[in-house]
């Protein structure tokens, strides 16, 4: 294997014309001398695709017609060549050193496919924040593989652009089911923390902005994220089980707590939420080695304990 292998930085973008600029930038201005910059439009009916044709040969452009943030991905994923895969969403920033330190660590720790470091965070205009979550304190070289298998996991990921994936792990992941439509990068860490083993990076090798037109913060309802959440995580969960039966209990874990979410909320809106994922995706098929793994986390979810998928 190559000691300067090829890293592809892949930068999803719908409509964030305002911040695509900044992105491209700091994935052009890498330290490491071997990297391809891919940059995937999905139908932005803004000024983005005029910015992605303003750096020319520069990147390797995708444009496709709207299709959700896991249609993204894949796109990006199959115009890839590199060794390893790095995510950037189009309103974050990579540091200089990134791709250098991925690279090193990888040498390093040639058994891990997958690595995660910490995130810088700013606002929309780019102002430096204190967020506090996603803090490493050490390198760490963690196998969580058996007990994803088992339903559990002792540690949790980062934001996509804070993660690097061996081609290798990445070939297993993707493509992704394409009706998630957002919070695709749910699927892409759960996948492969059943999969492979992550070495944590404690430097923050790349900056989350936080701003108003978030998919999340978006909704100023905070009954409306709820439901949004739970729903997506349901979807998610069952995507997860049919792609990778062996994480069939973490899975019904997910999908237990997120109906629990749902029903505690006792809405008309929640309900129709329930029955729109139990129409697509089975919700209700049980087996009975499932059946303890979802009544548990949906009695804990329904008593009032916030959950989160991952």
């Amino acid at each position: 294997m190559s000691m300067q292998p090829l890293v592809s930085i892949v930068i999803n973008n719908y409509n964030y014309g305002r911040f695509l600029r900044d992105a491209i930038d700091s994935a052009l201005d890498q330290s490491y001398p071997n990297t391809e910059v891919i940059v995937v439009d999905d139908g932005s009916t803004d000024d983005s695709r005029q910015i992605i044709a303003s750096y020319g040969p520069r990147i390797i452009p995708r444009l496709k017609e709207n299709g959700g943030q896991a249609s993204a991905f894949n796109a990006g994923f199959t115009a890839s060549r590199g060794e390893w895969i790095c995510f950037l969403d189009s309103d974050d920033l990579f540091a200089p050193v990134k791709a250098q330190a991925i690279v090193e660590n990888a040498n390093l720790f040639p058994e891990a496919a997958l690595i995660a470091h910490a995130l810088q965070h700013c606002d929309g205009d780019g102002a430096p924040m204190k967020f506090g979550r996603f803090s490493f304190p050490s390198v760490r070289l963690v196998d969580d593989r058996a007990r994803a298998r088992r339903g559990k996991l002792s540690v949790t990921l980062p934001a996509t652009s804070g993660l690097a994936l061996r081609r290798d792990l990445a070939k297993q992941v993707f493509p992704m089911p394409e009706d998630i439509t957002i919070t695709a990068d749910n699927y892409v860490k759960l996948a492969a923390l059943g999969l492979a083993k992550v070495l944590f990076l404690p430097e923050g090798l790349a900056t989350q902005r936080l701003h108003g037109q978030n998919a999340y913060t978006r909704v100023d309802d905070s009954e409306a994220m709820t439901i949004l959440e739970a729903s997506l995580n349901i979807r998610i969960a069952c995507r997860l089980r049919e792609r990778f039966p062996y994480l069939r209990r973490l899975a019904w874990k997910q999908t237990g707590r997120a109906v629990g979410s749902l029903l505690s909320s006792g809405t008309p809106q929640a309900r129709q939420a329930l029955r729109n994922v139990q129409r697509d995706c089975r919700l209700l098929e049980f087996t009975p080695s499932c059946l303890v793994w979802f009544a548990g986390a949906f009695l804990r979810s329904w008593i009032g304990r916030p959950v989160r998928l991952g």
